[in-house]
C-alpha cells in the first residue's frame, strides 16, 4: 500500500500513542464585547500527532491555542472540547497543567543562568517528584540523564555551560525555551510562534529538532507558525488552517493539503512559489481576489467566483458594504464542511511520524510504492491520497446550503449550555458552578453520569490521576529550597553591581544627613531620625522592586501557566527567603554608617534590628506593587508610599490630629506606616541607651516639653519591655509614643507579604487561565461584582489585621 492509501485509511488503525488526543465539536469562542473569534470549529487530533496551526493575521491562531490549553477566561467558550474522548470544561484544564508544556512566543528565561541550569531548575521543580526511584541518588541520576538527552536532542550540548545572555544566538535561545518544557516530559506540547524572529533556515532546523524530539517522546504537539517553508510545514502530521474571522478552512493531513486545495477550491500552485504562501493567500480575501483577477487562481468555484471577481456594480457597493470580506471565510469553511461530510473515509491524520522522515519525504509516493506511480502528476497523486479522482469532486456534490449566522448558533448554545451535560461551561470551581448554575446541579444526568454512560470516565480519571501524581509527592520544603537556591544564584551573578551601587547610595545619603544635623541639639532628634528612615525607605524601594517585577514577572507568568497554585506560593516563599540576604546587607550598611556618624545612645545591635525590620517592611510593600503593577508604575508607587509614610510619622501632624481627621481612618494610616514604628523604637533606644542623660531629672525636665509636643511623654517612658499598660494605638493616643521593641515592624512586614502572596496567586491564576478571572459567571456585571467583593474582602482583612496590630503591646 502506498503513502496515499495510508493517509486515506481508517483512523482506528493508528497504533496507541502516549500523547493526549483532542477533539473539538462545534466550538465557538466569543469575547464579552460580542466579537466572535472562532466560528464553529470541529476537528480531531489523534494522540501523539503533531499539528500546525496556520492562518493570516486575525484568523484566531493564538486564540485556538489558548482554547486548547485552557487559557480562555476572557470570553465565552461554546461547544465541546474532548480530551481522550472525554468532555472537559475549561476550568478542569487546570488539573492537567502538570502534563502540558507551553512555550510562549518570547524567550522567557533567566538570562544570567546557563543553558543547563535553566533546564535543571525546571526538572527539579516539575519532574523530580514524579520520578519513582528507590533512592535520591537514583532520582538525581535519572534527572541528569533526562537533561543530557534533551540537550543532545535539541543540539544544545556544546553550549550547555554558557549563560543565556552571552554567547547564544536567537535560535539557540528559542531551543532553550523549548527545552525547558520538553525536559519535564509533557504529554502535550504547545508552541506559540516558535519561528518568530528567526530566518527560514533556522526555523526549519529548530522545528525539525523539536518534532523529532516530540515524536520520540510520543507527545501531542500543537504549534502556531507563520510563513513556513513547504518542507517545514511537512514536518507536521496535520494542518489546522484558519481564515480571517476564525473560520476553519482545513483540518487534515499535510500530505493531502495540496490535493484538497487543487480538487475542491481549484487553487493553482505555481512552481515558483511556496505552496504554504499560496494557501495563505488563497484564504485571505484581498490576496485571493488579486490571485483571481491576475489569473493565478484560474478556476475558483462558482460560490467563490461571485465574491472574488468583482463586477462594476459590486465595486460601487463595496465601499458601502464590504460583504465579500465577511462571506469569503464562511464560504471556504462551508466547502470544507461539505467535503468532509461527502468523504467519510477521509482521515484527519495518518499518525505521528518521524520529523527526519517527514523532512526527507517528497511529493512522490512512499519508498514502497511502485515505480509507475512516481510518474503520475502531482494533482493525480494528491487526489489518490484523498481516495478520489480529480473529476469526482464537483460543486454539485457540495452542500452549500446557507446556515444560520454563527452568532445566532452560538447564542442558542449559550442559552442552554448550563443545562446540557456535555456543554462547555465557564471556568472556576464546582462551588461557583453550584452557586451560579443551580439548574445544572439539579440535572439528573450530570457530567460524571455522562462520562460513565459513554465509558470514557475511567480514561479521564486515569489522565487526571497521572497529572495529580506529578504533584502528589510535592514536598513544600524541597520546592522552597529550590526556588531560594535559584534566586540566590541569579542574585550572585546578575545583581551584585546593583546591590553595591544601592549600598553606596545609602551610605552617602546617611553621611550627608548626619553632617547636616551634626551641630543641632535635641530639638531636632525627631526630624533627623525621620529623614534618615525616609532615605533608607527610598533606597530600599529602588532595590526591592526587581524581586517580583521586570524579568521575574514574565518568568513567573510563564511558570504559572504550567504550575499549580501551591507551587506558585512556594516560589514566592523561596524568593522572599532569598531576599533576606540583601535585607541583612542593607541593614548592616545602615548600621555601620548611622552608628558612628550620628550621636545616638542606641547600641549597634538595636540599630541593626530596627534597620532590618524597616527594610523587611519596605520590601513587603514593594512585593505588592511589583505583583499588581508594571515595573515602572511599581517603582513610582514605592517612592510615593515612602513619602506618605514620612508624612504619617505621627510627629507633625501629631497622632491626635490624624485620629480626629480623615473620617476616623487616620489611625489606620499611622499603623500602616513603617517609619512611625521605626521612629518610636529608635527614639526609645536613644533615650534609654547606655550613656543617656535623658533619664536624669534635670535633663528630663528640660526636654519634656519638646518630647510631649511630638507625642512622646517622658513621664510615661516604659521601664520594662514590653509595656503592659495598654495597646500600642491607645498609648499613642495618650501621648505615649514609645516603642520598646521592633516586633510590630516584623508583624507588619509579614502582613504585607501575605497580601503580596494573595495578589500573586490571583495574578497567576489569571495568567494561567488566559488573562482574567471570570469566577464562573456568565455575566459581565456578575463578574465585576464578584471582583469588587473580593477587593472589599481583602481591604477588610487588612483593616482587621491593622486593628489587631494596634492592640499589641
Amino acid at each position: 500500500d502506498d503513502g496515499g492509501a495510508q493517509a486515506g485509511g481508517s483512523c482506528s488503525s493508528r497504533p496507541p500513542a502516549q500523547g493526549i488526543s483532542f477533539e473539538l465539536k462545534d466550538v465557538c469562542y466569543r469575547l464579552e464585547c460580542g466579537r466572535q473569534l472562532l466560528q464553529t470549529l470541529s476537528f480531531a487530533v489523534p494522540a501523539g500527532a503533531s499539528a500546525a496551526i496556520m492562518g493570516a493575521s486575525g484568523a484566531g491562531k493564538t486564540t485556538l491555542l489558548s482554547v486548547l490549553s485552557g487559557r480562555c477566561s476572557d470570553g465565552r467558550l461554546v461547544g465541546q472540547l474532548l480530551i481522550n474522548g472525554t468532555s472537559f470544561l475549561p476550568w478542569q484544564m487546570a488539573a492537567l497543567r502538570p502534563l502540558i508544556g507551553y512555550v510562549p512566543q518570547d524567550d522567557v528565561m533567566h538570562r544570567c543562568l546557563t543553558v543547563r541550569e535553566n533546564l535543571e531548575f525546571q526538572a527539579d521543580l516539575r519532574l523530580r517528584h514524579a520520578i519513582r526511584a528507590k533512592s535520591p541518588e537514583a532520582v538525581s541520576e535519572e534527572l541528569k540523564t533526562r537533561i543530557d538527552d534533551t540537550l543532545a536532542g535539541l543540539g544544545l550540548a556544546h553550549v550547555q555551560h554558557r549563560t543565556v545572555k552571552s554567547g547564544l544566538s536567537g535560535g539557540q535561545r528559542k531551543r532553550v525555551s523549548i527545552g525547558m518544557e520538553i525536559v519535564t516530559k509533557p504529554r502535550v506540547l504547545l508552541l506559540d510562534e516558535p519561528s518568530s524572529g528567526l530566518d527560514a533556515s533556522t526555523s526549519h532546523r529548530i522545528l525539525e529538532m523539536v518534532m523529532h524530539q516530540a515524536s520520540t517522546e510520543q507527545c501531542t504537539t500543537f504549534a502556531t507558525i507563520h510563513q513556513p517553508r513547504w518542507n517545514t510545514l511537512r514536518l507536521f502530521d496535520m494542518l489546522i488552517l484558519l481564515a480571517p474571522g476564525g473560520h476553519l478552512v482545513y483540518a487534515g493531513s499535510v500530505a493531502a493539503l495540496k490535493a484538497y486545495f487543487m480538487a475542491v477550491p481549484h487553487v493553482d500552485f505555481p512552481k515558483s512559489q511556496n505552496p504554504a504562501d499560496v494557501i495563505i493567500d488563497a484564504t485571505t480575501f484581498e490576496s485571493a481576489r488579486a490571485m483571481a483577477v491576475q489569473g493565478i487562481w484560474k478556476a475558483p468555484p462558482q460560490c467563490l467566483r461571485a465574491i472574488l471577481i468583482p463586477t462594476p456594480e459590486m465595486e460601487d457597493e463595496e465601499a458601502k458594504e464590504p460583504w465579500q470580506m465577511q462571506e469569503f471565510g464562511k464560504m471556504l469553511a462551508a466547502l470544507w464542511r461539505s467535503f468532509t461530510s461527502a468523504q467519510p473515509s477521509f482521515c484527519a491524520a495518518s499518525g505521528p511520524k518521524s520529523a527526519v522522515g517527514a523532512a526527507a519525504a517528497e511529493e512522490g509516493p512512499a519508498p514502497s510504492s511502485t515505480a509507475s506511480s512516481s510518474n503520475e502528476p502531482p494533482a493525480a497523486r494528491g487526489a489518490r491520497r484523498l481516495r478520489t479522482k480529480p473529476g469526482d469532486i464537483e460543486l454539485g456534490m457540495l452542500d452549500l446550503t446557507p446556515r444560520p449566522p454563527a452568532r445566532a448558533r452560538a447564542s442558542e448554545r449559550e442559552s442552554n449550555e448550563l443545562l446540557r451535560p456535555n456543554s462547555t461551561s465557564p471556568r472556576w470551581t464546582n462551588l461557583w458552578l453550584a452557586l451560579w448554575a443551580p439548574a445544572a446541579k439539579k440535572k439528573p444526568h450530570d457530567q460524571r453520569d455522562v462520562r460513565l454512560r459513554h465509558g470514557a470516565y475511567a480514561a479521564a480519571e486515569r489522565l487526571e490521576q497521572e497529572a495529580e501524581d506529578r504533584i502528589r509527592d510535592l514536598h513544600w520544603a524541597q520546592q522552597v529550597w529550590t526556588q531560594m537556591g535559584r534566586a540566590l544564584l541569579t542574585t550572585s551573578r546578575a545583581v551584585w553591581p546593583t546591590i553595591a551601587m544601592n549600598s553606596a547610595l545609602l551610605v552617602l545619603a546617611v553621611c550627608a544627613e548626619s553632617q547636616a544635623f551634626s551641630s543641632m541639639g535635641f530639638e531636632h532628634i525627631f526630624k533627623r531620625n525621620t529623614l534618615v528612615l525616609l532615605l533608607l525607605c527610598l533606597v530600599q524601594t529602588i532595590t526591592s522592586s526587581r524581586i517580583f517585577g521586570g524579568e521575574e514577572s514574565t518568568i513567573a507568568g510563564r511558570e504559572a501557566g504550567v504550575s499549580s497554585l501551591p507551587q506558585v506560593l512556594y516560589a514566592f516563599v523561596g524568593k522572599d527567603m532569598a531576599s533576606l540576604v540583601e535585607i541583612g546587607l542593607a541593614a548592616a550598611c545602615f548600621t555601620l554608617t548611622y552608628w558612628p556618624l550620628v550621636e545616638s545612645n542606641a547600641s549597634g545591635g538595636d540599630i541593626f534590628s530596627i534597620g532590618f525590620a524597616l527594610t523587611y517592611c519596605v520590601w513587603g510593600v514593594s512585593h505588592i506593587w511589583a505583583v499588581v503593577c508594571p515595573s515602572n508604575v511599581a517603582f513610582i508607587m514605592g517612592v510615593v508610599m515612602s513619602f506618605l509614610w514620612f508624612v504619617f510619622d505621627g510627629v507633625k501632624p501629631s497622632v491626635q490630629v490624624f485620629a480626629n481627621g480623615l473620617g476616623g481612618y487616620g489611625t489606620l494610616l499611622l499603623l500602616m506606616s513603617p517609619i512611625r514604628w521605626a521612629l518610636s523604637s529608635l527614639v526609645y533606644r536613644h533615650v534609654v541607651g547606655p550613656g543617656s542623660t535623658y533619664l536624669e531629672p534635670v535633663a528630663g525636665a528640660q526636654v519634656q516639653g519638646h518630647f510631649l509636643e511630638s507625642g512622646f511623654d517622658m513621664s510615661k517612658l516604659p521601664r520594662r519591655c514590653p509595656d503592659h499598660s495598654a495597646g500600642v494605638l491607645q498609648r499613642w493616643l495618650d501621648g505615649n509614643g514609645w516603642g520598646c521593641h521592633s516586633g510590630q515592624l516584623f508583624l507588619l512586614g509579614i502582613l504585607f507579604r501575605v497580601l503580596a502572596a494573595v495578589c500573586l496567586l490571583l495574578r497567576s491564576a489569571s495568567q494561567a487561565s488566559g488573562g482574567q478571572l471570570s469566577f464562573g459567571s456568565s455575566s459581565v456585571l456578575k463578574t465585576r461584582l464578584l471582583r469588587d467583593a473580593l477587593m472589599m474582602f481583602l481591604a477588610f482583612v487588612l483593616i482587621f489585621e491593622l486593628h489587631l496590630l494596634g492592640l499589641t503591646l
